[in-house]
């Protein structure tokens, strides 16, 4: 009779164990998927530089800053791919954050906009 019990709580432990695990798989894809991009958005629609998280710092002070201009605005090519793709967005909302990273993206590719960066 013991050892009936003893295994139903052992597989009891074992699926509260399961459980937290797939909470925090999950958490982590949504912060991956979408809350990093939504913050992505919010950060470029207010200030318009390169995000943290984009910046390639080491590169910058090297000879290749062309390049990592290239990648910047690459990246944010894709984010307007992001924003006009995505069903997380509403219509007009899209067309407002489409049309405001165009101009950013006219400006970067204009401006030399990542010299004077700490």
């Amino acid at each position: 009779m013991s050892g009936i019990i003893v295994a139903s709580f052992v597989m009891l432990v074992f699926l509260g164990l399961l459980v937290l695990f797939t909470k925090m798989y999950a958490e982590f894809w949504y912060k991956v998927f979408v809350k990093s991009k939504f913050e992505i958005i919010n950060l470029l629609m207010t200030s318009g530089e390169v995000p943290l998280s984009w910046r390639l710092k080491y590169l910058e002070k090297s000879g290749i800053s062309a390049l990592v201009k290239k990648w910047y605005i690459f990246r944010l090519c894709r984010m307007i791919m992001y924003i006009k793709r995505s069903s997380l967005i509403n219509d007009q909302d899209k067309q407002e954050y489409v049309k405001s990273f165009k101009k950013i993206l006219m400006d970067w590719k204009n401006n030399c906009f990542f010299i004077d960066w700490r």
